[in-house]
């Protein structure tokens, strides 16, 4: 067989039949045993899409040049989602033996020589259709068709054979054939376009030394913009029918101040030759850093108006993008064990860059909601040290959570305060420039970021790394007298279950009376560096006995609170007169704490929130109370079987919001706050006809427009209430994008009578459903919301019974979805036990521990509902 390309004759053929079952995966052991067998790899990949608007088969042919080193085992070549009907092998010119397992090509070790060997594999594989992989979309809109790859952690292997692990880097070079409308883009530019008839041949000079999970192709008819003028080319893509909602120069002004700012602090230049930015359908992530080409979800172009914390979040993720470029894509960790080395530091460099721009000032304030990710995570059964043990690339995807993003970027910033920002940055400098295009460990960060003997870092780093949870601390005031302050005790404290107790740093605030002042400020402010179970700190100079002191006052540490119990009404009663706002967010962190932890109630908690939200006037601090919101109050009471008591506190909760947006001097950002909670908590406490008339806009706010995204919210929520008229002003709406398409998918699975959603589950379970993830998700997400949470619990035989049939389906993201968005779970004490009787099957590691955490959330809204109960009859 004959590719278009010019390949060279076919010397390895695969055919594909049924996707195995089971996920493929890469353990640790074999990754090490094939480092030491293969070195000096280049890739010469030619693949032809031409066909791709037509045909559900892309077709490729590889030639892998590698070093061989003498072994005893085969020489395992990753190449999965197939079933291989029939093979020939060539290896040097000679035809040879081979095995295949239905994840990898295996030769035998006398097959190969010692030093170069070529192995060619020509092939025929069909587009993914749950976005890993080579990933096909086909536009509603205006049927154009669109692909991109995700790899991360172990899918190139979905594209092409390779040795698909981190530490195997290699040179590319790739050709293309694609139609002739469409633009095809990878890790460097294109060096030559040949015409063939209807169709193009993209040629692709061989690159730099990357791992594959880095690599990438995106290929279609994508609208374009682009910066010549900067030193490097920059452009910005986007699909055609999205073109209209994208900000180019808003994109290419904050991609010029991530160079400008990254170039300068690591004072490392970019280590790449171009920079795309590509706007993708149906992505599974919020973005990806493949080498030069990152690929974003979306969500980053919405189509209604926008917020000042939607954009300062695509400016971070911008920058978490770009960071990757020299910390990950540049020096790459070794195993995936170490992707908290990759996702921290993005996360604590984007906080970094982001807040020295004049607009951003207080991203820092932002970051703590990262931290709050990592203290969520470090407080559920499923936490793990933040150097992970990950035996294999199944785990390796469990493993994107809070520790490794959250938990791991707070350490790096606690990391930068002990050390000093400008050491921190040239230790960087010394670290980019020896492991420069290579493979690192932490071990290896720390050597270079030690450049003082006195800083062992590596004894301050070890209990941080290898070991989970998260402490606590508590800070008592011994005064005299006098009232003078003598010394200050530092209580550590940690869980049973995770005893660690570790060395931190931090600065706290002393205060004062504030008297009638309108704003309060502490009167001093020191730093601690403390270990151990209790650390004194004493006083050399004159201080008064403090009234509050705050721990953590700039939030470097990373550190539970406990504030002592008679200093709690002091902060509830002046919260909103403590001036610094990043203060001011610590205690709804605490207030989170509380809730779950049962030491507080939760209509207490909602009325403090009710009574503070209208004299915030921070906007940093909104985000941090937004938070809190969702995650503490709204997300707790979905799952709360009681509708009355939901309902009930649902209204309570949106009075504030209703107020702010009737109020004209309401700001614009806070009034989009305001009405996407507000438009929730309706949904929550019932109100069908206020959504009706916010929908016929019978009900307007001065400065408010019912912008498409949000009508579409507005109709979710009706939908979700079984109020007919959902389906005809869902079929109205004018929005004939794939988003307004999946919107509808979702409204009608939301209203269908229970017989209707059971034949419906069913039918996309079986084995003829060809929906993509996307789809998949817009049904199971909607068609059992929690208001109607009867037919939820009805639905939990039939769970039940399907469950050994989407335990063995082809699609793991059906798996997954299936399980997340369909548990019949009702914040009660039977939820464990439904929990155990799915954990019982097999399942991928990452979707156990979203059962897991699941669990641990429906432990904690126990926790809330019981003190609820027991408020009510107080």
């Amino acid at each position: 067989m004959s590719i278009r390309v010019g390949f060279s004759a076919i010397v390895l053929f695969l055919i594909f039949g049924p996707l195995a079952l089971a996920q493929a995966k890469l353990t640790q052991t074999q990754a090490q045993l094939r480092k030491d067998q293969v070195s000096d790899v280049r890739y010469a990949l030619n693949m032809d899409i031409s066909r791709g608007a037509k045909d559900r088969f892309f077709l490729g042919e590889v030639t892998i040049d590698f070093n061989w080193k003498p072994s005893k085992e085969p020489l395992r070549i990753d190449f999965s989602k197939a079933e291989v009907k029939s093979i020939k092998v060539t290896l040097n010119g000679h035809a040879a033996a081979y095995t295949y397992d239905k994840e990898a090509i295996h030769l035998k070790p006398e097959l190969l020589k010692e030093g170069a060997n070529s192995l060619t594999v020509a092939y025929k594989h069909p587009y993914s259709i749950d976005g890993s992989g080579l990933y096909r979309f086909v536009d509603p809109e205006d049927k154009k068709t669109y692909l991109y790859t995700q790899f991360e952690s172990y899918d190139a292997n979905q594209m092409f054979p390779n040795f698909d692990q981190p530490d195997i880097k290699a040179k590319f070079t790739f050709k293309v054939l694609a139609p002739k409308d469409w633009t095809v883009v990878s890790t460097v530019r294109e060096n030559k376009i040949e015409d063939q008839k209807s169709v193009r041949l993209w040629n692709f000079p061989e690159s730099l030394p990357i791992s594959t999970y880095l690599f990438s192709l995106v290929a279609g008819p994508y609208k374009i913009w682009e910066d010549q003028k900067f030193r490097i080319p920059l452009r910005v893509m986007a699909r055609q029918s999205l073109a209209a909602s994208v900000r180019p120069d808003e994109w290419l002004t904050w991609t010029r101040f991530g160079f400008d700012y990254y170039e300068k602090t690591f004072a490392t230049p970019y280590p790449f030759l171009k920079y795309d930015q590509v706007l993708v359908p149906d992505f599974n992530a919020g973005a990806m850093e493949n080498v030069a080409n990152v690929t974003y979800n979306e969500r980053f172009a919405p189509k209604g108006e926008r917020s000042a914390r939607m954009m300062e979040r695509n400016f971070s993720t911008l920058l978490h993008e770009m960071a990757h470029m020299w910390f990950g894509d540049m020096v790459t960790m070794k195993w995936w064990d170490d992707l908290w080395l990759n996702e921290s530091f993005a996360t604590y460099a984007s906080a970094a860059a982001l807040a020295s721009h004049p607009d951003f000032k207080h991203a820092w304030i932002s970051f703590h909601g990262e931290k709050n990710w990592g203290y969520y995570a470090d407080r559920l059964s499923t936490t793990h040290p933040i150097v992970a043990d990950v035996p294999d690339t199944d785990v390796a995807g469990s493993n994107f959570d809070g520790i490794t993003y959250g938990k791991g970027a707070s350490w790096l910033k606690l990391l930068a305060f002990r050390v000093g920002t400008e050491d921190f940055n040239k230790g960087l400098k010394a670290y980019f420039s020896k492991y420069a295009f290579s493979n690192s460990t932490v071990d290896d960060l720390l050597t270079s970021l030690e450049t003082k003997p006195d800083l062992k870092l590596h004894d301050f780093a070890k209990s941080w790394l290898h070991s989970a949870g998260v402490n606590s601390v508590e800070f008592r005031a011994n005064c005299s007298k006098d009232a003078k302050l003598e010394t200050i005790d530092i209580l550590q404290s940690a869980r049973s279950d995770h005893p660690d107790l570790r060395p931190h740093s931090m600065l706290f605030a002393l205060y004062g009376d504030a008297g009638s002042a309108d704003t309060w400020a502490p009167y001093k402010t020191m730093r601690a560096d403390y270990d151990g179970a209790k650390t004194t700190i004493k006083i050399t100079e004159e201080l008064e006995c403090p009234i509050l002191i705050v721990p953590n006052a700039t939030d470097d540490d990373f550190v539970k609170i406990i504030w002592p119990l008679e200093q709690l009404p002091r902060i509830q009663g002046d919260l909103a007169r403590i001036a610094d706002p990043m203060q001011r967010t610590l205690f709804w962190e605490s207030l989170g704490f509380a809730l779950d932890d049962g030491e507080a109630h939760l209509a207490d908690a909602i009325k403090f929130t009710v009574d503070q939200i209208p004299v915030e006037h921070d906007y940093a601090v909104i985000q941090g109370l937004q938070d809190f919101i969702e995650n503490h109050l709204v997300k707790r009471l979905k799952d709360f079987p009681d509708r009355e008591q939901r309902i009930r506190f649902a209204k309570q909760l949106s009075v504030p919001f209703e107020k702010m947006l009737v109020d004209t001097k309401t700001a614009k950002d806070f009034r989009l706050f305001a009405f996407d909670f507000y438009a929730a908590l309706l949904g929550m406490s019932e109100e069908r006809e206020i959504l009706a008339q916010i929908y016929q806009k019978k009900i307007v706010w001065p400065e408010f427009k019912l912008d498409q995204p949000r009508r579409w919210t507005v109709l979710n929520q009706l939908a979700a209430l079984k109020d007919p008229r959902a389906s005809g002003w869902a079929k109205a709406e004018k929005d004939a994008s794939d988003a307004g398409t999946l919107q509808r998918q979702g409204i009608e699975a939301a209203l269908l009578p229970y017989p209707q959603k059971l034949a419906l589950i069913q039918k996309i379970l079986g084995p003829k459903s060809s929906l993509s993830r996307a789809q998949v998700g817009a049904v199971f997400n909607n068609v059992f919301p929690f208001q109607q949470s009867q037919d939820r619990l009805a639905f939990k035989d039939s769970f039940m019974k399907s469950l050994p049939l989407v335990s063995r389906h082809k699609e793991e993201f059906l798996r997954s979805t299936y399980l997340n968005a369909l548990l019949p779970s009702a914040c009660q004490e039977s939820d464990d036990e439904l929990i155990d009787k799915v954990l019982k099957l097999e399942w991928p590691a990452y979707t156990r521990q979203d059962l897991l955490e699941r669990r641990d959330n429906l432990r904690y809204c126990r926790v809330m509902r019981t003190n609820a109960n027991a408020t009510a009859q107080r």
